[in-house]
C-alpha cells in the first residue's frame, strides 16, 4: 500500500495526470461519494486533492466525512494532499479534524499548511509539507530539491514559531470578532438580499453566495458589483459548479463589511 500510494504521488508530479477533486458540499456540481469511487476505481485519478476546511463553501468536515475520503485513498492506493490552511478558524460547535490524526492517513497522505492565512504573514512566503510516510517524504524532499527549494528564510521561521507560540489570545479574539462578521452578514442578507442564500460558515472568513435566483448571467452579475465598487471572487473561479455564486471575505473591519453590504445592496436586493 505505501509504495503504490508514493509511486502515484511521484507519477503525478512528473506526468501532470488528472486529479480528482471530491467535493462534498452544497454546490451545484456536487460529486458523490459513489461517482468519486468510480474515478479511482477506473484509475480516472491518480491523487485526490481536498481542502478542509473547505475554501470556498466553508465546511468543516466530520471526522466521519474525512475517515470516508482516506478509505477511498487507502483502498485504491491513491495519495491524498490535504490542504489545511485554514485550520484555525473552525467554528464552535464545530472543530478541526486533522487528516493525519485518521486511520491509515499514516500511510498515504500528505497535509499542507502555514501560518499565513492566519496571522497575515503570506508576505513571508512559508509554508510547510507534513508527511509520515518515509518513501513519499523522501520522494518529496528529491523533487522539491531539484526545483531549488530546500528551507524557508530565516524571517519567515521565526515569525512562524512566535505566531503559534505567543499568540494564541490574539488567535481568540480574532475568530469572536469574525464570527461577529459571519453573523452580521447572514442577518443583513436576509434582511436585504432575501433571494441571495447565504451558506452557513463553519470555518475560515469567506463565505459563500448563492446568487442565482437573481436570474443574472454571471458576467452581469460580477460586471454589477464591480459598477458598485464591490470587488468579491466570481465562482466560476471554483470552476463550472461556481456558476451563479460569489465569494465574499469577511476578514476586515466591520465598518467596512458594513459598507461593502449596503453597496451590495444595490445590485443583490
Amino acid at each position: 500500500m505505501n509504495s503504490l500510494a508514493a509511486d502515484n504521488l511521484l507519477a503525478h508530479s512528473r506526468t501532470r495526470a488528472a486529479t480528482l477533486a471530491i467535493w462534498l458540499n452544497k454546490m451545484p456540481s456536487t460529486q458523490k461519494p459513489a461517482d468519486a469511487e468510480g474515478k479511482l476505481a477506473a484509475r480516472e485519478a491518480k491523487m485526490v486533492m481536498f481542502c478542509s476546511p473547505h475554501n470556498p463553501c466553508g465546511r468543516a468536515w466530520t471526522e466521519e466525512e474525512l475517515a470516508g475520503v482516506v478509505n477511498l485513498c487507502y483502498k485504491y492506493g491513491v495519495p491524498l494532499v490535504c490542504d489545511e490552511i485554514h485550520a484555525d478558524f473552525v467554528y464552535a460547535p464545530n472543530a478541526h479534524h486533522s487528516i493525519l490524526n485518521l486511520p491509515h492517513a499514516d500511510e498515504l497522505a500528505v497535509m499542507l499548511c502555514a501560518a499565513s492565512k492566519t496571522y497575515n504573514v503570506a508576505g513571508l512566503q512559508q509554508s510547510a509539507i507534513i508527511c509520515e510516510n518515509e518513501k513519499m517524504r523522501e520522494r518529496i524532499r528529491r523533487e522539491i530539491t531539484a526545483c531549488g527549494v530546500t528551507s524557508g528564510n530565516v524571517f519567515a521561521l521565526a515569525a512562524t514559531r512566535a505566531a503559534y507560540t505567543d499568540c494564541d489570545e490574539w488567535l481568540d479574539g480574532l475568530k469572536a470578532y469574525l464570527m461577529e462578521n459571519r453573523d452580521f452578514v447572514m442577518k443583513y442578507a436576509k434582511e436585504n438580499f432575501p433571494k441571495v442564500v447565504v451558506t452557513p460558515l463553519e470555518a475560515t472568513y469567506l463565505m459563500w453566495l448563492d446568487c442565482r435566483a437573481l436570474g443574472l448571467e454571471q458576467e452581469e452579475l460580477m460586471r454589477r458589483l464591480l459598477a458598485a465598487h464591490i470587488k468579491v471572487n466570481d465562482g466560476l473561479v471554483f470552476g463550472e459548479g461556481g456558476r451563479g455564486f460569489i465569494r465574499l471575505n469577511i476578514g476586515c473591519p466591520r465598518a467596512q463589511l458594513e459598507a461593502a453590504l449596503e453597496q451590495m445592496k444595490t445590485v443583490l436586493g
